[in-house]
């Protein structure tokens, strides 16, 4: 029996590796099209808008994510591989084909949001970043899934998350 809030990752089939693992990932794409990997940024932090960078952070990259399956879900197994627990609120960024951490960048936080990411994945884009941040979150965007605009301050509250609604 796994401790509350525990995932049990054995349900969720990945491979995490560092950057510098020489790895063959494209061999195994070339006969599995719904596999992807995501480019994991962790352990960092986001400078102000508008020159962001993602700062002492490092990379893991996470293989053989599907398709098919993959959910929030995978994101808490990932993230507890890497060593993470739930004390703090967490907070995943994801960056569009083509964009940049001021202007591609996009929230992950409901299953939505997922199915978003998903449409970024083809065949020629395999590879996509992904950030975690722990606490809270500087970074302002509008989110695709629910067309909110989610602001949230550098210090940590209760408060700090304020969504102010687009919709007519």
């Amino acid at each position: 029996m796994e401790p509350e809030g525990k995932i049990d990752d054995s349900l969720y089939q990945f491979n995490v590796r560092n950057s510098d693992d020489d790895y063959e990932i494209d061999l195994i794409y070339s006969s599995y099209l719904t596999l992807f990997t995501i480019n994991f940024h962790h352990s960092g932090l986001f400078t102000d808008y508008p020159s962001r960078s993602y700062e002492n952070g490092e990379l893991n990259f996470v293989d053989l994510l599907d398709t098919k399956d993959f959910c929030m879900k995978n994101l808490e197994a990932i993230k507890q591989k890497l060593g993470y627990e739930d004390r703090e609120e967490t907070y995943y960024h994801y960056i569009e084909p083509g964009g940049d951490l001021n202007s591609g960048i996009h929230g992950l936080r409901n299953e939505k949001d997922i199915l978003i990411f998903h449409s970024y994945i083809t065949l020629q884009n395999r590879f996509l970043d992904v950030y975690l941040e722990h606490g809270c979150t500087n970074v302002l965007y509008l989110s695709k899934s629910t067309n909110n605009l989610l602001l949230c301050q550098n210090e940590p509250s209760n408060e700090s998350i304020k969504v102010l609604s687009l919709a007519a």
